[in-house]
């Protein structure tokens, strides 16, 4: 008690000698009894804590110089009406920072209303909340918004990544997508399970279920019937398709008509209808939706587009869900380190008393990192002319595994993307790299040198005009 009134002596004391240092006229500040933060970033704030059916924020002001500060709540309910009025608020208290919590979707009503006031996006600030989590039994809702308006006014905070306002409805609807990709797999995989437990092999003899053939064999198998009568239609389905081009089924037609034989009864083929009928209801709507997103893009992301289909294993899906995610503005992020370590595709750091742990890899944006790790199988599914990021991932695959390799060439795929978007410049590959040929060169050297007798062995290597390793031979020679 003794420390803290003499605290609350010295500091006006320390306050006014530097005043006066300065020559600046004395101040007249009223407020509370508490003593403002002196090493303070921003001398007002507003913190807001969300939720669901509630809404507490927490107005600071402190001047610099003065040893106090005022400080007013206010609490909203949800609706976009008492979110307006909360917007109103917080304009009429002038506060050059705002800060809230990234609670769920809730956060994203009030952000986008602040925007539309003319608040500016630098000096909205929305945190993890588990940045700032308070201890068991210390929490409710006014010191939560009190917390937060005081570690913005220290400024001891990490904004998040926001985008701007386009990018954030495409994200949107990349996330309707996904979903409705998602209940797309999971239906299709539950309507061949329950083909199998029914004695029907339909997934033994295609490839792909989601193909023209096989989506007729499965219509066969559903019409209800059988014997000569389904083989009448196998057979029909069969010639149709040896009259196109492309791929063919490996199974003939009696291999077929006896995989596709099973005891399903009436009552089970209806049920099976009706979730194969599902299966083309979400199909139509991916492509809606999906067809949506892609104009949007192109219309405004063209040249973006453009580059970031220069980097090998991408397609046209993976391309626009990058876009989609992240944009075409990077400054939020000052490093590209940073910006790897927000994908979740970077080495973690687990350390504790400077023993290493774990390094697995962090939480990121879901869909951003299924699509980067999309681009990554692509490369590693390159069988001829493997580009540079396919040598690399052969090669991190004979040392550290599939997986590993994978994710590799995944935060690789990441900082290629943001010096594609920060410089606007597109990937430029180097196919014919020698990287994985010397590799094994190397292991071959480093193999027979931990061999235990290793006179006699000569390793001879042949070299193109350019110096590049091109075979290697090991041979026995004569003892001198």
């Amino acid at each position: 008690m003794l420390r803290i009134q003499f605290l609350s002596e010295i500091v006006p004391i320390l306050f006014s000698i530097n005043s006066f240092s300065q020559a600046r006229p004395p101040q007249v500040c009223t407020g509370s009894s508490q003593i403002a933060a002196f090493n303070a970033t921003y001398s007002s704030a507003i913190g807001i804590d969300v939720h669901s059916r509630l809404m507490v924020a927490c107005f600071q002001k402190g001047e610099f110089g003065c040893s106090s500060f005022t400080e007013e709540f206010k609490e909203s309910g949800t609706s976009l009406k008492a979110i307006r009025n909360l917007v109103i608020w917080c304009n009429s208290k002038n506060p050059e920072i705002i800060i809230m919590e990234s609670t769920g979707i809730y956060w994203k009503t009030l952000y986008t209303e602040l925007e539309k006031s003319g608040f500016p996006r630098d000096r909205i600030v929305v945190i993890n909340p588990r940045i700032l989590k308070p201890l068991k039994g210390r929490k409710t809702d006014r010191s939560d918004a009190r917390n937060l308006s005081k570690h913005a006014r220290m400024g001891s905070f990490t904004n998040s990544f926001i985008p701007k306002k386009d990018i954030r409805e495409l994200r949107s609807l990349w996330a309707s997508f996904q979903q409705i990709k998602h209940q797309y797999e999971n239906n299709r995989r539950s309507l061949l399970n329950s083909l199998a437990d029914y004695g029907c092999q339909f997934a033994n003899i295609v490839s792909d279920s989601r193909g023209v053939t096989a989506q007729r064999i499965l219509e066969a198998i559903l019409s209800g019937d059988t014997g000569e009568a389904l083989r009448k239609h196998i057979r029909k389905i069969l010639d149709d398709m040896h009259k196109r081009r492309g791929r063919k089924l490996s199974a003939g037609l009696d291999e077929i008509c006896e995989a596709i034989e099973s005891n399903i009864t009436p009552a089970i083929r209806m049920a099976l209808n009706l979730r194969s009928n599902q299966l083309k209801i979400y199909e139509d709507h991916m492509k809606t939706v999906f067809d949506t997103i892609k104009v949007m893009v192109l219309k405004s992301y063209k040249e973006l587009y453009d580059l970031l289909l220069t980097i090998p294993g991408t397609e046209d899906m993976s391309v626009i869900g990058i876009i989609c995610v992240v944009g075409d503005d990077l400054s939020s992020f000052s490093s590209i380190k940073k910006f790897a370590s927000w994908t979740g595709l970077a080495p973690g750091n687990n350390i504790s008393a400077g023993v290493s742990y774990s390094s697995r890899i962090t939480h990121g944006n879901r869909y951003f990192r299924r699509t980067i790790l999309a681009i990554a199988q692509g490369c590693a599914n390159q069988k001829k002319n493997k580009s540079g990021l396919g040598n690399l991932f052969q090669r991190l695959r004979e040392r550290k595994g599939y997986n590993k390799a994978k994710v590799a060439v995944a935060h690789k795929i990441v900082r290629i993307i943001y010096v594609i978007i920060t410089r606007k410049v597109k990937y430029e590959d180097s196919p014919n790299d020698q990287s994985l040929a010397k590799f094994r060169m190397d292991q071959v050297k480093r193999a027979i040198s931990r061999a235990k007798i290793t006179e006699g062995l000569c390793v001879q290597s042949e070299t193109s005009n350019q110096g590049k390793v091109i075979c290697a031979s090991v041979s026995m020679t004569q003892p001198t």
